[in-house]
């Protein structure tokens, strides 16, 4: 009964800054990207000592004031913001975490070992996706991007296209 459902857009977040105590944010941000969902402008929108959690905490991502922070020094404050991005949070519980990951990743191991890595690339296409390294080559457009080096489609190494 507490949850509202909001569309995203530029309106709606603008609304839950204002709004909120704690903004979470856990959006895998494209690397090549080089724009913010929250900008440095927009803290001024938060309520004063509100905080911003980034779980991705990626580098130049979706919150501009956002670098990544550890455990032994997991908080910093910027324009009266606290903001907490510790890199691998699940760790603070290993053993939990370790739990989640083995019982999310088994399926896709069991799926290697019974068909082999070919014929699982080749028709699991989210697996695929992830897909880093092949055969000597780059598959990862986005960290092609970034870097500036050549990369080759998983799907052509394949023989899928």
């Amino acid at each position: 009964p507490n949850v509202e459902f909001l569309y995203s857009n530029r309106e709606n977040l603008e609304y839950c800054i204002k709004n909120s105590d704690i903004v979470i944010n856990c959006i895998l941000w494209d690397k090549t990207r080089k724009d913010h969902l929250i900008n440095r402008e927009d803290l001024k929108l938060f309520k004063p000592g509100s905080i911003i959690v980034d779980v991705s905490c990626d580098e130049n991502g979706a919150i501009e004031t956002s670098h990544s922070t550890s455990h032994n020094n997991p908080i910093y404050e910027i324009d009266g913001i606290i903001h907490y991005a510790v890199d691998n949070i699940p760790s603070t519980f290993a053993n939990t975490a370790t739990i989640a990951l083995s019982n999310a990743t088994l399926p896709y191991a069991l799926e290697i070992a019974n068909k082999g890595i070919e014929q699982t690339l080749s028709e699991n296409k989210g697996l695929r996706k992830g897909l880093s390294f092949y055969k000597g080559s780059l598959t990862l457009e986005e960290t092609a991007i970034k870097y500036n080096i050549p990369y080759v489609k998983p799907e052509a190494i394949l023989k899928l296209i």
